[in-house]
């Protein structure tokens, strides 16, 4: 009876598992398609989305790192090496390509403004890639180019780490959407459990979907830490800081900086790491902030200072981001040591102070060299036409003499022949002698008078066009004639012959007496310089007519010529071989700038020692020194 009873209980209990079964079925096929659809929805938000989110923000952040398109920026930079334009090409389309992945990913505001801010960052630093290709091609040092391509990529990171923070945000929704669908998997299974087959089937098939949603999360929790070495390995110290100040994330940087372990600096509050004097004002400062958080990059705000654990406050600059919304914002700040580079600036400025005190001194003295250089350059000049007036009164005076004599002579027999005139004893044979004589005394008196002549009119032109200075036309032919017919007694009492080579058409129009004291300075260096006492030798002044706008005047001597160790003395003002015996050391240094300035032309030395000099004037055949100034 039991035992029926009990098969009767049993059969009751089968109807019933039946009946229970068959609205079990129904209900539990369909709350299976539910939670299917709610977990297979969660794992493809995720592997169609978050994933290729974390993706392109990890090659972004790979970019900016070693090795990538900001490294490869900077060798560029430093190298002047063209295969890193190569790699900047490739991979600044690979930074665009992720950029624009991510953008279509992205769904806050915040988000796209950090993105585009990213963006524009990347872009300077291609423009200034393209700049560098053009500095460098254009044969610019590493050092200037270093100068004209500065980017600041702060923003970038604060950008990166704005879009890192709402994508870590948005991955906790995921997970936790994830474990509640999990969790109530779980829990419709095990009541699936008292089902038959079907419903065993479908529960394996949900925990396969639960399975690969687990996977998929483990994958997000992985990127993560792989983010979070990322910014362990930041350059800078960072910290994150909630409303109440407290830090609550800092990276190993911060760590070495502050001196604190990073699980020491989690339990204090930003404040702490302030100088006392100024935490109290930074509360405000941080309440503020919360109030109306705002992304400030660094060099925006007053000389800040951090307090270290071994007591000391160096100078830092710190830029301020934030992530959240509400009261679940978290401020991240960037702090970095300018200490060094402070120190630097101030010891710049005050080498800058000292270095324009001593660039007002030596120009001060430079000025006062400079006037008594103009002094001895013009007592020089003034010099050189004593010595020439001196020289052309010693010609003068013989030829002047000798017409004086021959007059002399031509008066007494003028008189002897009237006086036997005049007592008619003057014979045919005496007044012939009388008209020879004097045909040879005229003679040479206009030759004597006609040589003075030309010596003066030399003497006039020369000395005119020397102490003048006015531009005209001449023929250079006739004036290098008379140029060495009046510095003729500089070399007459020598054994030096000096010719002049020059086609009679040469006409220049330019400035005489310029062209006449470098010709004179020349040839009295030659003969003092480059010829001992009673030796023998010549110089040579050669005109070449290329046919150009431009000629050439060669002045060669054969003498002792000048050591090359010298050369780049030579037009030196105050150098001199000869200081004892009375040079100045200007002759060749007026030389140099009447050519160079007045005449507008070029002079270059050419001399071995014990083989002569040449000296080779390149002047324009027409110059303008009025022109060349206004120019």
């Amino acid at each position: 009876m039991i035992k029926m009873n009990n098969v009767r209980h049993a059969m009751t209990i089968i109807v019933l598992a039946a009946g229970l079964y068959t609205a079990g079925l129904v209900w539990f096929i369909e709350a299976a398609n539910s939670r299917y659809v709610e977990v297979n929805k969660h794992w493809t938000e995720y592997s169609e989305t978050e994933s290729k989110v974390v993706e392109a923000i990890l090659q972004l952040k790979g970019q900016l790192g070693y090795g990538g398109f900001i490294h490869s920026f900077k060798n560029y930079v430093l190298r002047g090496d063209e295969t890193y334009f190569n790699r900047l090409s490739n991979q600044h389309l690979e930074v665009t390509e992720s950029i624009s992945s991510l953008r279509q990913y992205l769904k806050s505001e915040s988000e796209l403004t950090a993105l585009n801010q990213l963006e524009e960052t990347m872009g300077q630093y291609w423009s200034n890639v393209l700049i560098t290709q053009t500095a460098l091609a254009a044969g610019k040092l590493p050092h200037d180019v270093d100068r004209l391509v500065k980017v600041d990529d702060t923003p970038a990171l604060s950008s990166l780490r704005i879009i890192e923070e709402t994508i870590s945000k948005r991955t906790k929704s995921v997970q936790k959407n994830t474990t509640t669908s999990i969790q109530s998997a779980q829990s419709f299974l095990e009541r699936g459990m008292l089902l038959v087959l079907p419903v065993l089937l479908l529960s394996l098939l949900l925990l396969y979907y639960i399975r690969e949603v687990y996977a998929s999360n483990q994958a997000v929790i992985k990127a993560r830490k792989w983010l979070d070495t990322v910014l362990d390995t930041a350059p800078d110290a960072t910290l994150c800081v909630n409303r109440s100040g407290q830090i609550i994330r800092s990276n190993q940087m911060a760590e070495s900086f502050f001196g604190y372990s990073q699980y020491d600096l989690k339990q204090m509050t930003v404040e702490s790491l302030i100088p006392i004097a100024s935490a109290e004002q930074h509360k405000h400062h941080r309440e503020n902030f919360f109030q109306n958080p705002d992304i400030r990059p660094m060099g925006q705000s007053k000389e800040l200072y951090a307090r270290l654990r071994d007591g000391r406050q160096p100078m830092v600059e710190v830029s301020l981001s934030h992530t959240g919304e509400t009261n679940d914002v978290i401020a991240i700040a960037t702090i970095r040591d300018v200490t060094e580079r402070e120190e630097n600036r101030k010891q710049l400025v005050q080498a800058k102070a000292q270095a324009e005190e001593a660039l007002s001194q030596t120009e001060e003295a430079l000025t006062q060299l400079e006037k008594a250089k103009d002094s001895l350059v013009e007592s020089e000049k003034m010099a050189a036409l004593g010595e020439l007036v001196a020289g052309v009164a010693h010609e003068i005076n013989t030829p002047i003499g000798n017409a004086l004599t021959s007059a002399t002579y031509l008066h007494d027999q003028t008189e002897k022949i009237a006086h036997l005139y005049e007592q008619e004893e003057l014979s045919e044979e005496e007044l012939e002698t009388y008209f020879q004589r004097s045909n040879d005394a005229s003679n040479m008196i206009e030759v004597n008078l006609d040589k003075a002549a030309e010596l003066i009119n030399s003497f006039k032109h020369i000395a005119v066009d020397q102490t003048g200075g006015e531009r005209r036309e001449f023929n250079l032919h006739q004036y290098l004639r008379e140029v060495l017919v009046s510095i003729r007694p500089i070399y007459k009492k020598t054994n030096i012959e000096v010719n002049y080579q020059c086609d009679q058409t040469v006409a220049l129009s330019t400035y005489p007496g310029a062209l006449s004291q470098c010709l004179t300075n020349l040839i009295t260096n030659a003969v003092v310089h480059g010829f001992d006492e009673q030796s023998s030798g010549k110089i040579d002044i050669t005109v070449s007519d290329s046919g150009t706008d431009k000629i050439n005047i060669a002045i060669s001597d054969n003498g002792k010529g000048i050591p090359s160790a010298l050369h780049k003395k030579v037009f030196e003002p105050f150098f001199t071989t000869k200081r004892n015996h009375g040079g100045s050391g200007l002759g060749l240094q007026i030389v140099y700038n009447l050519v160079t300035h007045n005449l507008g032309g070029s002079i270059t030395l050419q001399s071995q020692d014990g083989e002569g000099s040449t000296f080779s004037l390149e002047i324009p055949r027409h110059f303008n020194l009025v022109s060349a100034d206004i120019e």
